[in-house]
């Protein structure tokens, strides 16, 4: 087994402590090693006090995370129906032929690993491809090298349909100004809401009948009541915000355009 100076990672993980950060703890070291490695796994596991089988969990579970070497620069070509549709395997055979590599193999320079990835989110764009953690939309398959090699603009949603509610501020530039979103109306409903008693809010969320946006569907009133009703304090409603399945890419736009009203969601 190769040996692996494990120093920078001790110094890295140095805060960290217990299963909440074993997540970041992957991603910092992937970003130190390239991979992830079993001696640096095995670190991890000891630092933060998690059984080393919870953490290669972690890493097969997402398949960003990288137990062997790959290139410098991963290249993941959406693979899924809406990109399939507009030829991504077409995409993929003209960067693999540009590298003279196959898929999920590494380039002779190291420096490139073309992959087929589920949804990226990027349906209105595509196909589409993440280099790195930069987004590359409406691919052209004969210019698909100089498109990934290249500087593109960030990739802007495309935001139709009427009334716009919940994407009523989106389309016009990503802005993190608190004054601008308060300006516009924002965190009227919260204003409200700290005016009314905890069961008072609770009952105006069942009635209204609002839903989780997941496929569930599941009440919101009732996850929230069923937080209330715990025992145990602090309280907390965990939301996710999980892509990959075709044409369902909300989330993403919301957190791109609008981020403070995404928190608020």
């Amino acid at each position: 087994m190769a040996e692996f100076e494990l120093a920078p990672l001790k110094s890295a993980l140095k805060e960290m402590e217990g299963r909440s950060a074993l997540l970041p703890a992957l991603h910092l070291a992937q970003e130190l090693y390239g991979y992830l490695p079993e001696p640096v796994a095995a670190e991890i596991a000891r630092k933060l006090g998690v059984p080393q089988a919870d953490v290669y969990g972690v890493i097969d579970f997402y398949s960003m995370l990288y137990k062997e070497p790959a290139g410098e620069t991963m290249v993941r070509v959406c693979g899924d129906a809406s990109c399939a549709l507009f030829d991504s395997d077409t995409v993929i055979n003209a960067l693999c032929w540009h590298w003279g590599i196959s898929l999920d193999q590494i380039s002779n320079d190291g420096a490139v690993t073309v992959e087929r990835a589920p949804c990226l989110g990027l349906c209105d764009h595509a196909p589409a491809a993440l280099v790195g953690d930069k987004p590359v939309g409406n691919i052209v398959p004969e210019q698909a090298p100089q498109m990934i090699l290249g500087d593109t603009d960030r990739i802007r949603s495309a935001i139709s349909g009427e009334p716009r509610l919940l994407t009523a501020d989106c389309g016009k530039g990503r802005s993190t100004s608190l004054d601008e979103y308060q300006a516009n109306g924002g965190y009227q409903g919260l204003r409200k809401t700290l005016q009314m008693t905890p069961a008072e809010v609770i009952s105006t969320v069942k009635a209204s009948g609002l839903v989780g946006r997941g496929g569930a569907a599941f009440p919101t009133g009732l996850k929230l009541e069923g937080a209330a009703m715990a025992f145990d304090a602090p309280k907390y409603v965990v939301c996710n915000a999980d892509e990959s399945e075709p044409g369902t890419f909300k989330d993403r736009v919301l957190m791109e355009d609008d981020p403070i009203e995404s928190w608020k969601v």
